[in-house]
């Protein structure tokens, strides 16, 4: 399928309804796993997830399931799009054996350059136990997480998803490492996690330590503005 074919396609699965999507969806059927794998026909498998009802796009799953497990789906450059329209769109209940490979396998996927946003899914669509469990995988290995390009982005979604019971001990636990925050605000992938933390922090009366960590760090931040 070529760009325009795919845009095509995706056009039509939005504009019609009823018998004519699913007969047109029907089409995928036995090709997931080729369309998958194609630049631009991913982007079809993608629609047809996000605007059918999930029971007539669930033959999708089993034929993702023979093409390989979800962790190695989260880490293929097309196939971890698919898995966040999955997250996005279909009953959690329907997704528990992806949802449970996929945290299984959590602390190499929040560092993957393709896995990571899968994981930031689950924190913005997944249930209570997700994200908490992504929560204590980030925990686990905080300083790591939090210096790393990938998993600082699956942080900042866990400060924002995540339940107050689970991220201001995980804002403290940044805070209670002097000099972190200021390491990420002193990248350019790492700032948006640490102004999400200052947000945090304002919530839950740890601001006025960010505060002195940023001020105490403030010649090594200059430093690092282009």
């Amino acid at each position: 399928m070529d760009p325009d074919g795919s845009r095509v396609v995706q056009r039509v699965l939005e504009e019609v309804g009823g018998s004519e999507q699913g007969a047109l969806v029907r089409e995928l059927q036995g090709h997931v796993a080729k369309a998958l794998q194609s630049p631009h026909a991913n982007h079809v498998l993608q629609k047809a997830i996000s605007v059918m009802w999930p029971a007539d796009a669930f033959f999708i799953v089993p034929e993702l399931l023979q093409w390989g497990r979800p962790n190695a789906l989260a880490k293929h450059p097309y196939g971890c799009r698919v898995l966040e329209r999955l997250v996005e769109f279909f009953p959690t209940q329907w997704m528990r054996a992806f949802t449970a490979d996929l945290l299984d396998n959590a602390p190499e996927l929040c560092k993957h350059p393709y896995g990571n946003f899968v994981m930031q899914h689950l924190l913005e669509f997944g249930e209570l136990q997700h994200r908490r469990q992504v929560v204590a995988v980030l925990r686990d290995d905080l300083v790591g997480m939090a210096t790393n390009q990938n998993s600082c982005g699956v942080l900042d979604k866990a400060l924002a998803y995540a339940s107050p019971e689970d991220r201001h001990p995980l804002a403290a636990q940044v805070l209670g490492r002097r000099g972190l925050l200021a390491q990420m605000a002193a990248k350019r992938w790492g700032f948006p996690t640490a102004d999400r933390l200052l947000t945090v922090s304002q919530q839950s009366g740890m601001w006025e330590e960010a505060r002195a960590q940023l001020i105490e760090a403030t010649p090594t931040l200059l430093r690092s503005v282009p």
